[in-house]
């Protein structure tokens, strides 16, 4: 037998555990987060469809930009402006001077440049002209910021919760390590992670019933206020939302609940 490696192994699983404890209640605290977000966005996305559903509209994400619009009419009228002019100078030459730097063009086919270039044309490693100078940094152009209660900060808030829980593969790996964990003798270190693992699940349950509960108690006041106006009541839902009310912590497999029940 090797004990020295036999340590390892249960040191690594310690550590393992440590990590595995830190990390479900970082995802704990960010499912509180996300899914009060959540209830704020779905709320906008739901009343952006009924709008665009009445005015019969084709729906679309708000959240575009309306100057590609502008920039393509923009370009259709200086390429139209352009063609003209380019007809009506047919056969006339002009000529461009540079504020900085002037091109002067002798009759045995040489140019020299001057101006503020010719400073810098005999540039090498032992000329300093020039090579003091910071070059400016161009800032990399922001793209197209999102709109606060758009579908992309929809997308964005439904791929955090989606993967706010563990999946199969987590819960069986978190399953394995508290059975070799007992198996080892870490008995307390199998607790604390067993401890992690009800309590995320209990959050996570408690903050979607919560959710769902109060969003059924506003849906239904605003039914009852439609009809009291003598209107048509409809149920908008996102297609995202079916997704959304199902999520749910996976349960730890029986066979963890009977080996500490064993060990314990």
């Amino acid at each position: 037998s090797r004990p020295d490696l036999v340590k390892k192994c249960v040191d690594a699983s310690v550590t393992y555990a440590q990590t595995c404890i830190d990390d479900l209640v970082e995802r704990a605290s960010a499912f509180e987060k996300t899914i009060a977000r959540y209830a704020e966005v779905i709320e906008l996305r739901r009343n952006a469809i009924k709008e665009a559903e009445e005015a019969g509209a084709e729906i679309h994400d708000d959240s575009a930009s309306m100057f590609s619009m502008a920039s393509t009419v923009s370009n259709t009228s200086l390429s139209s402006v352009a063609s003209g002019r380019s007809m009506g100078s047919v056969g006339s030459v002009g000529t461009v001077a540079s504020v900085s730097t002037v091109i002067s063009v002798g009759a045995t086919s040489t140019f020299s440049f001057t101006g503020d270039v010719d400073n810098m044309k005999h540039k090498s490693k032992f000329n300093k002209i020039g090579r003091d100078k910071k070059k400016k940094k161009k800032k990399p152009r922001n793209s197209r910021r999102r709109k606060p209660g758009g579908e992309e900060e929809l997308t964005e808030l439904v791929a955090t919760l989606t993967h706010g829980c563990p999946d199969e593969y987590y819960v069986a790996v978190i399953s394995s390590t508290l059975t070799f964990l007992l198996q080892s003798g870490k008995r307390s270190m199998a607790e604390q992670l067993l401890d992690s693992y009800k309590s995320i699940e209990a959050d996570v349950l408690k903050l979607q019933t919560e959710r769902l509960d109060k969003d059924r108690k506003k849906q239904e006041e605003i039914e009852r206020s439609t009809r009291m106006e003598g209107g048509i009541y409809q149920l908008v839902q996102h297609p995202c939302e079916k997704d959304i009310d199902a999520i749910r912590c996976k349960p730890l497999p029986e066979t963890v609940t009977r080996v500490f029940s064993f060990f314990l």
